[in-house]
């Protein structure tokens, strides 16, 4: 079974549950989209659907640990301000990798979904509902694919939730952050983390993650600078000193390829899951092309700096 078909699969199973909990829907059909923009556009003539739109965000902190946002199209959504809000300073939250938002959600690359906590496997992810949905008489959400769109009622979302033994959590996402003791507001709402997630996750995949967000890892700072060996005993080592040869930088990876490298990937991905994939040459490739590049060059300045100074080996002149 491929991932469609699981996904259109769950899609069945999760509108008979709610159907068997007495739970009405409203369910469309439409093209697979990866945007909530994109989404909107197959609703041109409901308005009232365009504004009760929902955009998921599947997030993962530095403990490993995962999120899902729910939030009203409108809603303008800070992830420094969240990660803040969650007691992991304003760097420490960052994407999902596809492979646990395919593994732990179990919906392909956008389908993100808060019906997704339907799934045994979502039991770790903690979810976080803006408090804005509830002024909507239905918001409308991905059921599992994104070739489809369900409507459903807030207080019948409660109703979903609690038949799963989830107590609704609804959040004002756009809070002005409060300093002190009481600014990590949202961290009482975080889950224990996948068990088998960190073992589990390919090497490199930090990193990977830690590229697409603008974050630094430890990994990115290159090795420690050697320590200068101490003076012979009786010797003293004040004065001048002397530097041994500097191992010039190499050239290392063209910065450019490597970015086109990646962004064949990323166009690969996105046409594997959306029947119009996105070339180089549309606008928002066009910008995260910008954004790549900046990041690529900043790692590969960085790697410069780490093995000039690695290659310094300072030794103590001796009188």
């Amino acid at each position: 079974m491929t991932t469609l078909e699981a996904a259109q699969a769950a899609k069945e199973k999760l509108l008979s549950y709610l159907a068997a909990q007495g739970i009405d829907t409203e369910n469309h059909e439409h093209p697979p989209v990866m945007t909530v923009e994109a989404q909107a556009e197959h609703f041109k003539e409901r308005k009232d659907i365009q504004d009760a739109v929902s955009k998921n965000l599947f997030l993962k902190d530095k403990k490993d640990r995962l999120y899902l946002i729910s939030a009203l199209v409108s809603t303008t959504v800070d992830m420094k301000k969240i990660a803040l809000r969650l007691g992991v300073g304003k760097s420490g939250i960052r994407f999902a990798p596809e492979e646990t938002l395919r593994a732990v959600l179990q919906v392909p690359l956008g389908s993100a979904t808060p019906f997704a906590v339907f799934n045994e496997t979502a039991k770790p992810v903690a979810l976080l509902l803006d408090k804005k949905l509830q002024s909507k008489p239905k918001v409308y959400h991905h059921p599992f694919t994104n070739n489809a769109t369900t409507g459903i009622a807030p207080l019948d979302f409660d109703k979903f939730l609690r038949s799963l033994g989830r107590e609704p959590v609804y959040v004002d996402l756009e809070a002005e952050l409060v300093l002190g003791k009481d600014g990590a507001d949202l961290a009482q709402y975080a889950l224990e983390p996948v068990p088998s997630e960190k073992s589990s996750k390919p090497a490199g995949d930090e990193e990977a993650i830690s590229a697409k967000t603008g974050g630094s890892e430890s990994a990115l700072a290159g090795p420690p600078v050697p320590k200068s060996k101490p003076a012979a005993k009786g010797k003293k080592a004040n004065g001048p000193t002397s530097t041994g040869p500097v191992t010039k930088a190499p050239a290392g990876d063209n910065v450019t390829a490597t970015l086109d490298r990646m962004l064949e990937t990323i166009t690969a991905t996105l046409k594997t899951d959306a029947s119009e994939g996105q070339t180089a040459e549309d606008p928002s490739m066009k910008t995260l092309r910008i954004e790549l590049q900046s990041h690529l060059t900043l790692f590969k300045n960085a790697a410069y700096t780490n093995g000039f100074l690695a290659g310094q080996v300072t030794k103590p002149l001796v009188r």
